[in-house]
C-alpha cells in the first residue's frame, strides 16, 4: 500500500497488475481478502453470483462480534422492501438535477477551504486543510 497521504497508486501496482492481477492477501488485521487490480476482472467478479460480499457485521471475521450484537447496517446489506424504500428515499436528493443544483455551494465551500492553504504559501497540507473537512460540507 502507498504511504499515507501519498497520491495515486503504489509504484508496484502496474507490475502487480501485469504479473498477478488477482491475488489472495491478508489484511493488516489478519482477515483474508482478494486483491483484484484490473477493471475487467473486477466487473466480472461483481457480476458473478458465486461471489458474495459479506455484510459489515460478518467481515472482518471477529470472534467477539456476536457478543457485541448487531452493528451498522449499510444499504448494501438491505434486501427487498427495505432496500427499495431506502433507495426510493435517496433517489431525489442524489439525482443528477439535485447534484447539479448543489454544485455552486460545493464550489464555494471548496474555495473557502483552499483559501487559507494558498494564502499560507507552500507547503500546504491538503489532507488536513481540505480533504478531511470537505466531505462535511
Amino acid at each position: 500500500m502507498p504511504p499515507p497521504g501519498s497520491m495515486g497508486p503504489p509504484p508496484q501496482y502496474a507490475a502487480l497488475r501485469r504479473r498477478c492481477p488477482v491475488v489472495q492477501v491478508t489484511t493488516p488485521f489478519g482477515a483474508p481478502a482478494w486483491y483484484v487490480t484490473r477493471y475487467d476482472d473486477v466487473r466480472e467478479l461483481l457480476a458473478d453470483g458465486r461471489f458474495v460480499r459479506p455484510t459489515i457485521n460478518d467481515w472482518p471475521v471477529d470472534a467477539d462480534a456476536a457478543a457485541r450484537g448487531p452493528g451498522l447496517v449499510t444499504m448494501m446489506e438491505l434486501e427487498g422492501p427495505r432496500h427499495a424504500a431506502l433507495r426510493q428515499a435517496l433517489a431525489e436528493p442524489f439525482s443528477v438535477r439535485a447534484t447539479r443544483q448543489r454544485r455552486p455551494a460545493l464550489r464555494a465551500a471548496a474555495d473557502r477551504l483552499l483559501e487559507p492553504i494558498t494564502a499560507g504559501g507552500p507547503p500546504g497540507d491538503l489532507v488536513t486543510g481540505f480533504f478531511e473537512p470537505f466531505p462535511c460540507w
